[in-house]
């Protein structure tokens, strides 16, 4: 440097040149599950900005960033001489698989195994009284019965589905044994709000009431069965005992209706302590041999005479009939009379 005089001056100045620094940033994975929880930042150097979306501090909250992305995550890092660097990274959320169950809410605990079906399949059942796909009412119990779907998709994201079926069990009760003298009858009576089948019919006034007379001419078991409005059923045994004052009872009816009601529809003569009916003939007034049947066991109503002649019914009137029984000590008992036959 020159002044005006003529004079010269040097001036040296030194200048310290610091290198930029190197900001880096990243995540131990590129993508997260919505309900994964925290991603803690891996940062260098340490101390600078992390921002971006879902970013808290220096962590990646992907429920609060929502499913979607990949996401930029910026870093900014600043030395103490005031240079700066900045970096970026990705990370993407995926969503959670939406799961549904479908079963039953209400199930008999009776019924057969029920097939559950899960959406999307390729997931897994579990609870009380699941077997593999299957839910099994008799293995879980009366009472509220848990089950769960739980799937996992390609991303390694797991969602479940619970559902809660009610096992329900149905009871019925056809009251205590009866026991009365042939020819006799008695009330048979059940307390129920479902629908009745009595079975056999054989003796009774009505086999889906619940209120029937029992008329057996023979000591008979009937089994009641019930079915409720969720259409569980339920069963109970009733015995009525038939007691006869002499060694055997013969009953022959004196005329039946032929008419398809179910109801007096076969001719047929019955017995207390009767082995078998041996042989069963009926006539007209004429004396044709209209039906015959043998070796009928007591109360077969199917092998006695439906009122017809080779396929065909017969009219109104009145017929004869020639029955043969065997007896309980071998020897056999021959009956014969008249039956009309009414429409």
């Amino acid at each position: 440097m020159t002044t005006v005089d003529g004079c010269d001056s040097v001036v040296t100045i030194h200048l310290e040149l610091s290198p930029l620094p190197v900001a880096v940033v990243n995540f131990d994975v590129a993508g997260i599950c919505f309900d994964g929880g925290w991603q803690e930042a891996t940062v260098s150097p340490a101390g600078g900005v992390l921002s971006g979306t879902g970013i808290t501090a220096t962590h990646f909250d992907p429920a609060l960033a929502g499913p979607g992305g990949p996401y930029i995550i910026q870093y900014i890092y600043t030395s103490a001489l005031g240079c700066a660097d900045t970096a970026y990274t990705e990370i993407e959320v995926f969503p959670l698989p939406a799961v549904d169950l479908f079963a039953p809410s209400i199930a008999c605990i009776e019924a057969d195994p029920i097939l559950l079906t899960g959406n999307p399949i390729g997931g897994v059942f579990t609870g009380e009284g699941v077997v593999d796909s299957f839910f099994m009412p008799s293995l879980a119990g009366t009472g509220a019965a848990a089950v769960t779907y739980s799937y996992t998709d390609g991303n390694g994201c797991a969602a479940s589905s619970i559902v809660y079926i009610d096992v329900v069990q149905n009871m019925v009760d056809a009251g205590p044994d009866v026991t009365i003298n042939i020819g006799d009858s008695a009330l048979l009576y059940v307390v129920s709000d479902g629908s009745l089948i009595w079975s056999p019919a054989t003796g009774l006034s009505c086999e889906d009431c619940a209120d029937p007379i029992a008329s057996p001419l023979q000591t008979t078991t009937y089994l009641l069965t019930e079915t409720d409005g969720n259409g569980c059923l339920a069963t109970d045994l009733i015995t009525v005992t038939v007691e006869a004052s002499e060694e055997y009872t013969i009953f022959i009816p004196n005329s039946f209706t032929p008419n398809g009601d179910l109801a007096n529809d076969y001719f047929l003569p019955m017995g207390f302590n009767i082995q078998r009916i041996l042989t069963l003939r009926i006539y007209d007034r004429w004396g044709m041999l209209m039906y015959e049947n043998g070796d009928i066991l007591p109360g077969d109503y199917i092998g006695g005479w439906d009122g017809t002649f080779k396929g065909k019914p017969v009219n109104p009137g009145v017929y004869a009939y020639v029955v043969e029984f065997l007896l309980p000590d071998g020897s056999v008992l021959q009956r014969g009379g008249n039956v009309t036959l009414l429409r």
